[in-house]
């Protein structure tokens, strides 16, 4: 899985470059593509609609689909590339549940 290719956004360019999941680094800004299979943790913060769905079955077994929310609604596509920001988050944990976290930045 971590050898399969992904999209990340290039702040210097703008442009999504090609990369591999095991080369995500912290910080990074992923574009996930509708049914992608996403192998790391990520915070959502754009997206076209303020409720995505997501698959949670290759880790709890469970078919249904789940919403998640975006962490920001004002963020636009185009302001991406130079987006910074501060988190603080809980913990890593085993629950799929639940995870409280703040999202800081002046480009909100």
């Amino acid at each position: 899985m971590n050898g399969r290719k992904t999209k990340v956004l290039d702040s210097g360019s703008g442009e999504a470059r090609q990369c591999k999941w095991q080369d995500i680094r912290v910080g990074d800004i992923v574009k996930v593509e509708k049914d992608e299979e996403v192998p790391a943790d990520l915070l959502l913060v754009h997206s076209i609609k303020e409720v995505v769905f997501v698959s949670t079955m290759n880790l709890d077994g469970e078919t249904n689909l789940k919403d998640r929310e975006l962490c920001c609604t004002t963020l636009n596509e185009r302001k991406l590339p130079q987006f910074s920001g501060t988190i603080l988050c809980d913990e890593a944990n085993a629950s799929l549940d639940v995870w409280e976290g703040n999202l800081s930045s002046p480009d909100l």
